[in-house]
């Protein structure tokens, strides 16, 4: 599908690590909520872990920039002419007015 709809490049760069953490598949499993054992005698047994993180706006950003691409990609093969500001230009607006009311 992503063939033909000529975006396999992005299909390639994108789909499989956002695939490999939504249906959490050993790859990202392994990666991200394991650890190596710190005991020799386990030979390099992982055992589970949690991450305890804070989020990121960088996630924001990326779910907002590929939502708006397939948005784009719709209305271009729908032959769409929407002349509104879409959805992740305004979330960048927003963001960096909150920036820059955070900084003064």
């Amino acid at each position: 599908m992503a063939e033909e709809a000529g975006i396999i490049d992005f299909y390639n760069y994108v789909y499989q690590p956002f695939s490999n953490c939504t249906h959490s598949t050993w790859a990202h499993i392994s990666k991200y909520n394991t650890d190596v054992s710190k005991n020799p005698l386990h030979k390099f047994f992982r055992h589970p872990i949690i991450i305890d993180f804070e989020p990121h706006i960088s996630y924001l950003n990326l779910a907002g920039k590929y939502l708006d691409k397939s948005m784009r990609e719709f209305d271009r093969v729908f032959k769409l002419n929407i002349n509104e500001d879409s959805a992740f230009d305004i979330l960048l607006k927003e963001l960096n007015e909150l920036s820059s009311e955070k900084n003064n």
